[in-house]
């Protein structure tokens, strides 16, 4: 996941990130961006990554990214119509939850994934109390759609998260330790 104050190149991410990874373009507040997203989406494009865009339907089609990701504030009043349109075009729709009921949501929705968060303390919510290991481990078995594990997580943990059923790891301060 890009982030403008803690991984303000989204581009250098792109660049660096192995192949086999997707990125979610967030940059809420960048004064560029379109142009950053765009730029993102060419190289992302090139390496064959995976590129979503976060909260922006129009950006996302703008640069034809492989798909849309909604925050969990998105998720409270979002329409089905909008996502059914999305996926009409063969994109991915990909939901963040922070609990149980917006989990519920993203299989209503027949979200492609879900990004659960947060595993465990972090610099993005400082003072949200973190889910943990295993009760991560429990909201991810409460649907079927596959379940990546964001907040605090270090490359360290990522193995253990996928023994305890995470489809994988989406992160922003991991991605130093690369």
């Amino acid at each position: 996941m890009t982030d403008e104050k803690r991984l303000p190149d989204p581009v250098a991410v792109a660049a660096s990130i192995p192949c086999s990874w997707g990125l979610i373009f967030r940059h809420y507040g960048a004064n560029d961006r379109d142009n950053l997203a765009k730029q993102t989406a060419a190289v992302c494009h090139q390496r064959g990554i995976v590129f979503l865009i976060a909260g922006d339907w129009r950006l996302a089609d703008r640069v034809n990214a492989n798909g849309v990701h909604l925050p969990e504030h998105m998720t409270t009043r979002q329409p089905l119509a909008p996502v059914q349109l999305w996926r009409q075009r063969g994109k991915l729709v990909t939901m963040s939850a922070h609990g149980v009921i917006r989990m519920q949501k993203a299989q209503h929705m027949a979200a492609d994934a879900v990004v659960l968060s947060p595993v465990e303390a972090t610099i993005s919510h400082p003072g949200v109390k973190p889910l943990g290991a295993l009760r991560f481990a429990a909201l991810a078995r409460v649907i079927p759609s596959p379940v990546y594990a964001l907040g605090g997580v270090t490359l360290a943990q990522h193995k253990r998260l996928k023994v305890l059923g995470a489809k994988g790891t989406a992160g922003i301060g991991f991605l130093k330790e690369l």
